[in-house]
């Protein structure tokens, strides 16, 4: 049992082969691992945390775009 509360997008592996991810205690991540010594890894891998990262870049990406465009257009002189 690992004390992070569970969320759907944990990924569990033993021994570099897909373990399933359960809930202990009906909060925190759990994975069944065999006796003995064990490589076990975990990866938090969520497609909303993808999509909202790749929106934000998105947005950065405009803005940046748009403040280059303003900045270099051509300025209208004061006389």
């Amino acid at each position: 049992m690992l004390s992070t509360i569970t969320y759907p997008g944990w990924h569990a592996w033993i021994d570099g082969k897909p373990a399933d991810v359960g809930i202990a205690y009906q909060a925190f991540l759990a994975v069944r691992v065999p006796t003995g010594t064990h490589d076990v890894r975990l990866a938090f891998r969520s497609k909303p945390l993808r999509v909202g990262a790749g929106l934000s870049l998105l947005g950065l990406l405009a803005t940046l775009g748009v403040s280059i465009y303003l900045f270099r257009r051509e300025r209208p002189r004061c006389t």
